[in-house]
């Protein structure tokens, strides 16, 4: 387990270090998979998941540092906003049930 989440904790915070100019890097991407990896396993009952950075959200977070530097926007806090923002977005579906929304526009609920 463990190198199954330290090797793409490495590389995807190299890549993150180069892409953001170092706002997020090696350090940050190991502590946050950490940190999500206890969490997640304490939470769900399910400690052997992998948790971690992957591909996508490298790209999702090179793109919004392209984002705010071309806005002069801080970084940091802009990522925590989406953050926030993102886990309210999901609290807020919970409450109203739109998983059976959401069942008829995708086929991922079927």
């Amino acid at each position: 387990m463990f190198f199954a989440s330290i090797a793409p904790a490495l590389s995807f915070g190299a890549f993150l270090y180069d892409k953001t100019e170092g706002h997020l890097g090696v350090t940050e991407v190991l502590f946050a998979t950490a940190i999500c990896g206890i969490f997640y396993a304490i939470i769900s009952g399910q400690p052997l998941v992998v948790v971690g950075v992957t591909g996508p959200i490298s790209i999702f977070l090179s793109t919004i540092y392209t984002i705010t530097k071309a806005l002069n926007m801080p970084f940091v806090p802009f990522i925590a906003a989406t953050g926030v923002l993102s886990c309210t977005f999901n609290i807020i579906f919970l409450f109203f049930f739109t998983r059976y929304v959401q069942r008829s526009c995708t086929l991922f609920c079927q």
